[in-house]
């Protein structure tokens, strides 16, 4: 807060602020310590805080935190157990290649999911043979956000790039795709706060109709694909709706194949 020129509501919440850093990274407990819940409810109570919060964008904040601020209550509970929504709100990045191997109606399927900093790309070229289908997810809530490892990067824009270099590579020549516009539901959320026309300049609708701005991005990245012969199929996705995209994707996937 301190390097954004901010502070807080009031000096009494450096207490609570105290509290959190000297807590381990992990916390070998089978509840949250009550000291700790309290103090992050304060803080959350807080008006610079939040403040702070709306500028998450020029930070990379994990868009489920303030759905665990708002229920710290209830998770600081000693009898707390994790609801789906819980689970289907945490996040865990993706480093290396990951395979998962599954079975449906006695067909065998393996899906690979790939790191995709920069710095875990030059690993995927192990992954681009005998590929049936790649599923290509994008956030298009972060049209606003920077890379965490270029501050200087916009992250649509990144997506736009490595869209088109794994759509037009030639191991892809007769591999179905799929693309996931995620997070959908992040997206109308904060077209009313954050003007998209000022991080999207080629864009020229309506500044909060989502129906348009849906088919910007779709067309954004769809006309990225130099090959007229195939059809790109497109999903969109909610952050939270995990059951729905998998059945979705997973018919998409069972189409194509």
């Amino acid at each position: 807060m301190d390097s954004r020129g901010m502070s807080l509501e009031t000096d009494a919440d450096q207490f609570h602020i105290a509290i959190i850093f000297r807590q381990p990274d992990v916390l070998a407990f089978d509840a949250l310590p009550p000291q700790v819940t309290s103090a992050i409810a304060a803080l959350w109570r807080d008006s610079g805080v939040r403040r702070c919060f709306q500028m998450s964008n020029g930070y990379h904040l994990n868009e489920s935190c303030q759905y665990y601020y708002e229920s710290i209550d209830r998770i600081g509970q000693r009898t707390y157990v994790p609801t789906d929504q819980d689970i289907v709100r945490s996040r865990v990045r993706t480093t290396g290649i990951v395979s998962h191997p599954f079975i449906v109606s006695d067909s065998h399927y393996e899906i690979w999911d790939l790191g995709g900093s920069r710095s875990e790309r030059k690993k995927w070229i192990h992954c681009y043979e005998d590929v049936d289908i790649v599923l290509f997810v994008i956030d298009i809530s972060a049209y606003d956000k920077r890379l965490n490892e270029d501050p200087t990067a916009n992250s649509v824009d990144e997506s736009v790039l490595l869209f088109d270099s794994v759509c037009n590579l030639k191991y892809f020549d007769k591999t179905g795709m799929i693309v996931c516009f995620n997070k959908v539901d992040l997206l109308e959320q904060k077209l009313g706060m954050i003007p998209i026309k000022e991080y999207c300049r080629d864009y020229d609708g309506s500044p909060t109709d989502l129906a348009t701005i849906k088919l910007y991005f779709r067309d954004k990245f769809l006309g990225l694909d130099k090959r007229s012969n195939r059809c790109i199929n497109v999903l969109w996705a909610s952050a939270t709706d995990g059951v729905t995209v998998a059945r979705t994707a997973f018919y998409l996937i069972k189409k194509q194949h």
